[in-house]
C-alpha cells in the first residue's frame, strides 16, 4: 500500500484536477452500491490512467470531463485486457502479454502498475465478473446518456442541474424494499445527495402500494 499511496501522490501533484475528480467518481461507485466490491485504491489507479494516459487527448482539465471519460473506460474497455497504469513507462509490453488472464483465480479486473506488475494486487478480491458486467451495465447507460447531453437529444441540458443528478441515482428495480431515514439518523444529513422530497417522491412512484412508508414530513431525507 505504501508503494501505491507514493505512486498515486505523485499523479496528484502534477495533475491538480486529480483529486477532484476522484472524489466525484468515488461518490459516483458508492451511489450505485459498488464500494464493497471496488477498492479505494484500484479506483484511484483507474482514474490516475485517464491522466496519465489520455490518447489523443490532452489530460483532463475538469472533474466533469475526468467522470465522462470514466464513464466511457468502464464501459468500452475489454476487461480480459488488463488496464496499464505506468507514469514512467517502465513496464514493457512483454510483461503485459505475459499476464495469464484465463488461469484459475485470476482477477476479473486486472491492473498493472510499476510494484504489481500481475495486475492482481488492487483487484484480486473484488470486484467479481457478476459484479463488474454490472459495473459496465450502468457505465454505458450512463455514457449514451451523457452523449445525449452533447448532441442535444436528451430532454436535459448541460446546465440543468437535473441532468447531472440522474447519473448518482441508483436503480431501484433490484429492491424489494427501502428505507426513509430522518435526517437526524444521519452523521450527516448536509451531505445527503439528493433532497428528501425529491427521494420520497421517487421512491413512492416506483415502489406504489408495494412498499410500506412513513408519512412525508420535514423531518426526512
Amino acid at each position: 500500500r505504501a508503494a501505491h499511496a507514493g505512486l498515486i501522490a505523485s499523479i496528484a501533484a502534477r495533475f491538480p484536477m486529480f483529486g477532484v475528480s476522484t472524489q466525484l467518481i468515488n461518490r459516483w461507485i458508492a451511489s450505485h452500491m459498488f464500494s464493497p466490491h471496488i477498492s479505494d485504491e484500484a479506483i484511484e489507479a483507474l482514474v490516475a490512467t485517464l491522466f496519465v494516459t489520455p490518447g489523443s487527448a490532452l489530460p483532463p482539465m475538469s472533474r466533469e470531463v475526468t467522470f465522462v471519460r470514466f464513464l466511457n473506460l468502464i464501459a468500452s474497455h475489454l476487461w480480459h485486457d488488463p488496464v496499464v497504469l505506468d507514469p514512467e513507462n517502465v513496464v514493457n509490453e512483454a510483461e503485459v502479454e505475459r499476464i495469464n488472464r484465463t488461469a484459475k483465480g485470476a482477477p476479473a479486473m486486472c491492473i498493472v502498475t510499476p510494484h504489481d506488475r500481475s495486475g492482481s494486487q488492487l483487484t484480486l478480491a473484488a470486484p467479481n465478473v457478476v459484479v463488474l458486467k454490472r459495473l459496465v451495465v450502468i457505465a454505458t447507460r450512463a455514457t449514451l446518456e451523457v452523449q445525449g447531453l452533447l448532441d442535444g437529444t436528451s430532454k436535459h441540458s448541460l446546465a440543468d442541474e437535473d441532468a447531472w443528478e440522474k447519473f448518482f441515482k441508483p436503480s431501484l428495480s433490484g429492491f424489494q424494499a427501502a428505507f426513509i431515514l430522518r435526517r437526524s439518523a444521519l452523521p450527516f444529513p448536509k451531505q445527503a445527495l439528493f433532497p428528501s422530497k425529491r427521494l420520497y417522491k421517487r421512491m413512492r412512484e416506483h415502489f406504489e402500494s408495494e412498499m410500506s412508508v412513513v408519512d412525508e414530513d420535514d423531518e426526512e431525507t
